[in-house]
């Protein structure tokens, strides 16, 4: 698993849901992590 892939896990995984990724800035948050980097959110909202 790529250190990317591993940053993400842990932040989503986070034991306090106050620090977990996503907490603050919802959704987008998330999505701007560099793992999706070049994912087309637009596009993957029409599959």
């Amino acid at each position: 698993v790529s250190l990317t892939a591993r940053q993400l896990m842990y932040s989503l995984l986070s034991r306090d849901p106050k620090q977990r990724l996503g907490a603050r800035e919802g959704a987008n948050e998330i999505k701007q992590h560099p793992f999706f980097r070049g994912v087309n959110w637009a596009l993957v909202r029409t599959m």
